[in-house]
């Protein structure tokens, strides 16, 4: 008997939505002639908790001073987030260091963002 994975994602959902916030990501897509590309943005709200890291993850080159890492509700996501993309969070503009997702057996289950200023 298979690990049921998507009950696994359905409490991750549950709890991120529950101690997280709405966010916004952010990207952009790039259209229209190579000569003249035309870059328009592309928002989804995201469901995220986001977090300080701890004073011994600061390595000073991968994770810097006042970086932040985040859970993101895997269900219901547009598109899946992606280093360079942007967030919106408390009024602040946020870039997205690394973006990885637990996915056992290929159900994503949560994605981590690292996110910079």
């Amino acid at each position: 008997m298979a690990f049921d994975y998507a009950s696994v994602r359905a409490t991750a959902d549950r709890l991120i939505t529950r101690f997280g916030a709405p966010l916004s990501l952010r990207r952009y897509v790039t259209s229209g002639e190579s000569d003249n590309p035309v870059r328009t943005p592309e928002i989804q709200t995201i469901t995220a908790a986001v977090f300080d890291y701890r004073s011994q993850d600061i390595d000073g080159t991968v994770i810097l001073a006042g970086d932040m890492w985040a859970l993101v509700k895997a269900g219901g996501l547009a598109w899946a987030p992606a280093k360079g993309q942007q967030v919106d969070r408390a009024g602040e503009t946020w870039r997205v260091e690394s973006a990885e997702t637990i996915s056992p057996a290929g159900t994503n289950v949560v994605w981590i963002l690292r996110l910079r200023k």
